[in-house]
């Protein structure tokens, strides 16, 4: 799901309702509904469950670096 929606923040201010920022072609949306935001909270939480850690992501994108410069 995550992949789908694209760019977007979560932001939580002390001193009021959290929010979402979505960005997207052509300017970018602040979204204030509850229903809406705890949506973007769940695909937050969805893509970090699949996220590889810091450490592994470097690597599987140097490794990725390396095979496409094996294939030039």
């Amino acid at each position: 799901e995550a992949r789908r929606i694209g760019y977007f923040s979560l932001l939580a201010h002390p001193w009021g309702n959290p929010s979402v920022y979505l960005e997207g072609y052509g300017g970018g949306r602040q979204i204030t509904d509850a229903d809406e935001v705890a949506y973007f909270n769940t695909v937050y939480e969805q893509a970090t469950r699949v996220a590889l850690p810091p450490r592994e992501s470097v690597g599987f994108i140097r490794d990725l670096a390396n095979e496409w410069e094996a294939r030039r």
